[in-house]
């Protein structure tokens, strides 16, 4: 409503309406251009006075929109993708291998020693961010196998798969103290963690209330 009238305004033109005034008898004429002249210097004020109560009425409107950022999750983790790493667990301080040296879907995953063996070489590698909540997900890909860590939708097993099991090998993984972290799965939500100390034991879920039974560190 304030535009048009604006245009209004600036469509007046005071030189074609002279000849307006031409007619006017002497007396009087030159009081009526006077006038016409103020009219018009007023209707100048006020048309620059809309045009800023205008622009003033768009910059609230702007500023009413408020931009929506993503909240920090404070513990996703520093990660390193692309390098090959061992997972050693704080609890037993062994690493996380696969049972056997196996390639096959669903070979059980397993605390062993630090036996230089490929199976239990892991590169971890960014497989998806969830923007609206800041997490992101990895894969492990097992170095002999090429297999995924994998945790099983049944129970609370840990095991390899190939790619086609989806969210069920995806990780995020956050931050601890010491330099250790921990691995959550996207499906089950439940964490990466160990049933025992000794070698041979299998790497099972577990809750978050859990200790330093899911607590791991990633080793170059």
């Amino acid at each position: 409503m304030l535009n048009d009238l604006v245009k209004k305004i600036e469509r007046f033109n005071f030189i074609e309406s002279l000849p307006l005034f031409i007619n006017l008898k002497p007396k009087g004429m030159k009081k009526s251009i006077v006038s016409v002249i103020l009219i018009f210097c007023v209707f100048l004020s006020f048309s620059q006075v809309v045009k800023k109560d205008a622009m003033n009425t768009k910059q609230k409107v702007v500023t009413q929109h408020k931009v929506i950022k993503a909240p920090v999750n404070e513990n996703n983790a520093t990660v390193t993708t692309g390098k090959p790493i061992k997972l050693q667990s704080k609890m037993s301080e062994n690493y996380a291998g696969v049972l056997n040296g196996s390639k096959d879907n669903g070979a059980a995953i397993i605390l062993w020693t630090d036996n230089k063996q490929p199976d239990a070489i892991w590169t971890i590698q960014a497989n998806s961010h969830n923007t609206k909540t800041n997490q992101h997900y990895y894969d492990l890909q097992n170095k002999h196998s090429q297999k995924y860590l994998s945790a099983d939708k049944d129970n609370s097993s840990i095991n390899q798969w190939d790619s086609s099991i989806k969210d069920f090998r995806l990780w995020e993984i956050l931050s601890a103290s010491d330099g250790y972290v921990k691995l959550k799965n996207k499906s089950t939500g439940k964490y990466l963690g160990v049933n025992g100390k000794e070698a041979g034991s299998k790497l099972v879920q577990l809750d978050e209330n859990a200790k330093d039974e899911i607590l791991w560190k990633p080793i170059e």
